[in-house]
């Protein structure tokens, strides 16, 4: 071996070994003291870099790394929220419809559609060759290098209308997925679920993406099959003109349709948008918009917000090289999207508001990679704060740092949307508005096709925010498992019970939470977990 290398080496090796045993003799206690430790040790040994906390945490001990992964741990909002995120890219198919004017990849680019080659997780499964298992199993090997918990995943298999590919290649691929959760393989998706429901990465929400006309009652019941518990629905405007114009294939009313669908069946819904089409104005988008929220026909659980985008290759792009298409500039859509904000009620969530597409991919339209964070300094200039669950959850702050004067209060908020009730309970602080936990639970619309909701309310969502803790185990340190999950339940028991006439509350489990259902007396109910309300 080269000696400049095994000089690096054995230079590398004193320094982690230097921060080591600062850390296993407590003379490390914060992230400051960390970065101290650092920089002294790439300055002691020496090394022409700093030490990251990955490779610090992999050279402890294995029965102290758990000691020290809070510390250690690299990009800890990936893990804010209560759950790890996996995403699981579906191989490459033709949408039934055709190809939307604004859309990238496809067969042809030997991407999903909507994805090109250079986004984050593309990468990784065009290295897996878009084996699901492997994709799972890699990104949770990942998380662990980095210090996080993986007890608690929520899984998003992404790539287009999932739904419209073969059943075969569907069933097939769902199962990859939850052995690659199991971390062993399996001869079924059944079996798969049931190894799920007690493996040490467990599901605990599985996600799909799909056009609104392919989320009819048939398409609901096998989407239910498969374990999902929530659905991105590519609504993208609410105008039928805009939609003909980009070949989206479906109507305002198909949106319509697919979100009473879904929430009778007791999946979340988030929508799609896309301010900026062919056609579209900043006036007319921002209306829309405002309709997605306040209107009883859509009001979505969640919604990522997608600013049109120009990339090469999509029909989009040539009407843009002509002249014939102009997407917005930044300031406009800056403007647009803090005015939205406004809007936002207590009970909804902004997922994201910008594609994780490359810039240099991109030929027109907002290249900017924070565009979230240039729209929440707009919003704050303008003097008025978002009122969506994102902006307002718990997430990184432990519990001695709240203010202990600042009271946890239940709230109730109800609405009518898709023809049902929803009500939405959360506990959050009374004077700073955080959020702690919610539950929504829906009274179904008389066109509920789902037998197991009869005479019934179901629980679409219960959230509990804060640091993963894992499954079995207690922290002092974090919001989850301080027995507000329970506590909301049986809250929304008793409003089904007393305010609905409910004889039974239906939820909708993820695979992976079916056991801490069946500890508050809840059972198999088709994909449901059940319980009858006395």
């Amino acid at each position: 071996m080269d000696e400049d290398v095994t000089e690096a080496l054995s230079a590398s090796d004193r320094a982690r070994s230097f921060v080591v045993e600062r850390l296993l003799s407590n003379r490390i206690s914060s992230r400051r003291e960390l970065d101290r430790a650092k920089v002294e040790a790439s300055r002691l040994f020496p090394l022409n870099r700093f030490l990251s906390n990955a490779e610090i945490l992999a050279s402890l001990p294995p029965d102290r790394r758990q000691n020290f992964e809070e510390l250690l741990r690299v990009h800890p909002r990936r893990s804010a929220s209560g759950i790890v995120v996996v995403t699981a890219f579906s191989a490459p198919f033709t949408c039934p419809h055709g190809t939307c004017t604004f859309c990238p990849g496809g067969p042809r680019e030997g991407t999903p559609q909507s994805y090109v080659r250079g986004s984050p997780g593309m990468k990784a499964a065009l290295l897996s060759e878009f084996d699901p298992c492997s994709q799972v199993r890699t990104s949770l090997e990942k998380y662990a290098r980095n210090g996080h918990d993986i007890s608690k995943v929520e899984t998003i298999i992404e790539g287009g209308t999932f739904i419209a590919v073969p059943l075969d290649y569907q069933l097939a691929f769902v199962r990859g997925v939850f052995d690659g959760l199991n971390g062993s393989d399996s001869t079924s998706l059944g079996e798969a679920q049931v190894r799920n429901e007690v493996a040490k990465s467990r599901c605990v929400g599985l996600t799909l993406e799909s056009k609104p006309d392919w989320c009819e009652p048939e398409h609901i019941d096998t989407m239910l099959g498969y374990g999902v518990t929530r659905l991105e629905i590519g609504v993208q405007s609410l105008r039928d003109d805009v939609l003909a114009q980009s070949n989206r294939g479906h109507t305002v009313d198909d949106s319509i349709r697919a979100f009473r669908s879904a929430r009778d069946a007791g999946l979340k819904v988030t929508a799609h948008m896309m301010p900026g089409l062919p056609g579209a104005d900043p006036q007319g988008d921002l209306e829309d918009l405002e309709r997605l929220l306040s209107d009883e026909a859509f009001r979505p659980d969640m919604m990522k917000v997608y600013p049109t985008l120009v990339v090469g290759g999509t029909s989009i792009a040539r009407q843009f090289e002509a002249g014939r298409y102009t997407p917005y500039d930044l300031e406009t859509t800056i403007e647009l999207l803090s005015e939205m904000k406004r809007f936002v009620p207590r009970w909804h969530r902004i997922m994201r508001i910008q594609r994780e597409i490359p810039a240099h991919e991109i030929l027109g339209g907002v290249r900017s990679g924070n565009l979230r964070e240039l729209v929440l300094r707009r919003v704050e200039e303008k003097g008025f704060a978002c009122n969506c669950i994102r902006c307002r959850e718990v997430a990184l702050a432990d519990a001695g740092q709240m203010n202990e004067e600042d009271e946890l209060v239940l709230r109730r908020d109800d609405y009518a949307a898709s023809a049902g009730v929803e009500v939405f309970c959360s506990y959050e602080y009374g004077r700073s508005g955080r959020l702690a936990a919610f539950v929504r639970m829906r009274h179904p619309s008389p066109a509920a096709h789902r037998a197991e909701t009869e005479s019934a309310s179901i629980v679409r969502e219960l959230k509990v925010y804060g640091r993963v803790v894992p499954l079995g185990s207690r922290s002092d340190k974090a919001w989850q498992h301080r027995g507000l999950g329970r506590s909301l339940i049986c809250e929304v028991e008793k409003i089904a019970r007393e305010e609905f006439g409910a004889r039974r509350m239906v939820v909708t489990s993820a695979v992976g939470t079916r056991n801490y259902y069946r500890a508050l007396g809840y059972e198999r109910l088709g994909p449901y977990m059940a319980k009858a309300l006395r």
